[in-house]
C-alpha cells in the first residue's frame, strides 16, 4: 500500500512478533490527509464518504497529539528504568531506547485507535499522490477515482460515445501500454465483459486532456 520512497517509510512493521503501525508513517499520512482536506475537501467522494472523512477530520488534532504524546511516554519510559536513578546513559542504551521509541504499539494501546485503522487505509486510497501511478487499472476505475461523470458524452451531439469509450480510443490511438485484461461490468450493462487495463498515469492524462478540451470547446 505505502511506497517505500515516501517520507514516512513502511506503514507496518513487526515488533515482538506483533504487527504494529509505525507512527512516523501514520503521521505522514495524516499530514497528507490534512493537505488534501484543505485543498479539495474530497469533493469527488460520495456524500457518505465525505461525512465520514469530515468526522475523522474533526478528530485529526486529537489523534496527532495522542500519537506524539505516546512517543514521549515511550522514550521517557525507555530512558528512565525504575530503581536505576544514578546510572549514566551509555551510547548503547540510548540506541536501544531510540529503537523502542520508534516502534509504537498503536494496536491495543488505545481503544479509539481501532476505529481509525480503516480510515487510515482509506486515506491512502483517497489521497491521489499516494496512489501507484504505474498500476494497471480499468478506465472505469480511473473515471471513478477522478470523480468524473461516467455517463458524460464529450462529443455530443456529433457522437453519443461516452467518456470511457472516448478515453479508450485515445489510449489505443496513442499506443498506450496495456496490462492484463480483467472481467468487469460496464455501466449500463448487466453482463460482465473483458476490459482492457492501462497504467493509471496514462488514463489520468487522457481524462484530463478530454476534460480540458471540453471546457474550452476544443473537442471535435
Amino acid at each position: 500500500m505505502l511506497k517505500k520512497d515516501l517520507a514516512g517509510g513502511e506503514l507496518e512493521m513487526s515488533y515482538l512478533n506483533t504487527a504494529v503501525y509505525r507512527w512516523h508513517a501514520v503521521a505522514e499520512l495524516l499530514r497528507a490527509f490534512d493537505r488534501e482536506w484543505n485543498n479539495t475537501n474530497y469533493k469527488s467522494k460520495s456524500k457518505q464518504e465525505q461525512k465520514e472523512l469530515e468526522q475523522f477530520y474533526n478528530n485529526y488534532e486529537r489523534l496527532v497529539s495522542w500519537g506524539y504524546d505516546l512517543q514521549e511516554r515511550a522514550l521517557s519510559s525507555a530512558l528512565n528504568p525504575t530503581a536505576v536513578s544514578t546510572s549514566s546513559v551509555t551510547q548503547e542504551s540510548l540506541i536501544e531506547a531510540m529503537k523502542e521509541a520508534v516502534a509504537p504499539r498503536l494496536r491495543g494501546h488505545d481503544d479509539k485507535l481501532h476505529e481509525h485503522d480503516v480510515v487510515i487505509a482509506e486515506i491512502v486510497d483517497a489521497v491521489p499522490t499516494l496512489r501507484d501511478q504505474d498500476e494497471f487499472i480499468t478506465i472505469k476505475q480511473a473515471v471513478s477515482e477522478k470523480g468524473f461523470d461516467s455517463t458524460m458524452m464529450p462529443l455530443y451531439p456529433q457522437s453519443r460515445e461516452n467518456l470511457s469509450g472516448l478515453t479508450g480510443r485515445m489510449l489505443k490511438d496513442s499506443n498506450a501500454e496495456q496490462g492484463a485484461s480483467v472481467i468487469a461490468r460496464v455501466d449500463g450493462q448487466s453482463i460482465p465483459i473483458e476490459m482492457n487495463t492501462y497504467r493509471r498515469r496514462n488514463i489520468y492524462a487522457a481524462l484530463d486532456e478530454i476534460n480540458s478540451k471540453k471546457q474550452y470547446g476544443l473537442l471535435i
